[in-house]
């Protein structure tokens, strides 16, 4: 990993995913759901960079 890698809480985690697939070719590494199907980890790599990301929880 690079000195930072950006972890972003998303109201909709794997709807950004998809967005960030489309739009950077990013490619999906890791999903973790939890309870009622939200994602508690994910991590796609966009050319040589990691970005983590987790579904916003009250």
């Amino acid at each position: 990993m690079h000195s930072v890698t950006p972890h972003l809480v998303c109201s909709d985690a794997a709807k950004a995913i998809e967005f960030y697939r489309q739009a950077f070719n990013a490619t999906e590494m890791i999903r973790v759901p939890g309870p009622g199907g939200k994602l508690i980890h994910a991590c796609v790599r966009i050319g040589d960079s990691l970005v983590m990301l987790v579904d916003e929880n009250p």
